[in-house]
């Protein structure tokens, strides 16, 4: 039925505001491949579609990306923001570096997510020379307004001192919601209640870093959470902060990345 509604739409030349195609591992089949395969054979169905949105989620298979997917996005010609995740760089690693590709002047925005650069031709050389994290931390404080609604930080290694320059930068800064996430990063909770806690500059705070300890049951043992070092959430509290769990205040990236235009 999915595959005769598309070839209506492309026999009558229908120009659609909005076509959203969701691939999983679980979902993807023979109908879909159809479907795939007919928009391609149609570029003037592809080129009046406004906005193309495509989701392509735990698919192990490369074929999909390689044989419809990659033809698909370089037959719409207005492609403004990719989003890329898990292990699938490799397999878009071509769009993002031929010239051959349609999506120079329109792309805008990409996304990396949850992804691992190792390894990669080209890619990794540019990754190698950057300190990413002390990179953000030594220059974002700078350019913050004086009240922001939500600030997640989430850095592979944190530098203490860059930390503090980066506090040190936005102290004219008041950060509702603010969270943290340092792996295998240094002890940044001195500075933390030195320039938000003492200076009152948060309503909420979170921070996975795995750095803390904390004391359960009499016995110590490694906790990623602010949220679990009770005596240090008093303390906060007394400043009219509230520390909470990491994952109950972040906004993940699947919440907002359709926002952004």
């Amino acid at each position: 039925m999915c595959v005769l509604l598309f070839t209506i739409f492309i026999e009558n030349e229908v120009n659609l505001h909005t076509l959203e195609i969701e691939i999983s591992s679980t979902y993807y089949n023979t109908c879909f491949d159809k479907i795939l395969e007919s928009i391609l054979q149609s570029t003037n169905f592809i080129h009046n579609i406004k906005y193309l949105k495509l989701y392509i989620s735990n698919y192990n298979e490369n074929t999909v990306i390689k044989n419809r997917i990659l033809p698909l996005i370089h037959s719409h010609q207005n492609l403004k923001k990719i989003l890329i995740g898990d292990n699938y760089l490799s397999s878009y690693q071509s769009l993002l570096l031929s010239n051959d590709y349609n999506c120079s002047n329109t792309l805008n925005t990409i996304i990396f997510y949850y992804v691992n650069f190792k390894g990669l031709i080209n890619l990794d050389k540019v990754f190698e020379q950057l300190n990413c994290s002390s990179i953000v931390l030594q220059n974002l404080g700078q350019i913050l307004p004086s009240k922001l609604e939500y600030l997640c930080l989430s850095l592979y290694h944190i530098n203490a001192n860059d930390f503090e320059i980066f506090l040190k930068n936005s102290q004219d800064t008041f950060i509702k919601k603010f969270l943290i996430y340092n792996n295998e990063g240094q002890d940044i909770l001195p500075s933390i209640k030195k320039y938000i806690m003492k200076k009152k500059r948060a309503n909420y705070l979170a921070i996975n870093d795995s750095s803390f300890e904390a004391a359960l049951f009499n016995s110590s043992y490694k906790s990623k959470e602010l949220f679990s070092l009770k005596d240090d959430v008093k303390e906060f509290e007394l400043y009219n902060i509230k520390v909470q769990s990491y994952n109950s205040l972040v906004i993940r990236i699947s919440d907002f990345v359709n926002e952004i235009d």
